[in-house]
């Protein structure tokens, strides 16, 4: 039996909901989120990590985020 999503990954599914071409697809043992089939950012233990580039990486950096390892 398929374990139950967290109120956390509805909580971001229903965040995204405005961009009718997001989805959530369960991948190791979380959750990868895409829009137009491209992986944009992943849910682990409760935590939203999104991609970043050369150009978004200093941003995230500039708030004190913690990257995903």
């Amino acid at each position: 039996m398929a374990k139950k999503r967290s109120e956390f990954v509805d909580f971001v599914a229903e965040q995204l909901a405005f961009m009718p071409s997001t989805s959530l697809r369960r991948m190791f043992g979380g959750y990868g989120v895409y829009t137009d089939g491209l992986m944009f950012a992943i849910i682990m233990e409760d935590c939203l990590y999104f991609k970043a580039d050369a150009i978004s990486r200093p941003l995230f950096v500039g708030q004190n985020l913690a990257s995903f390892s």
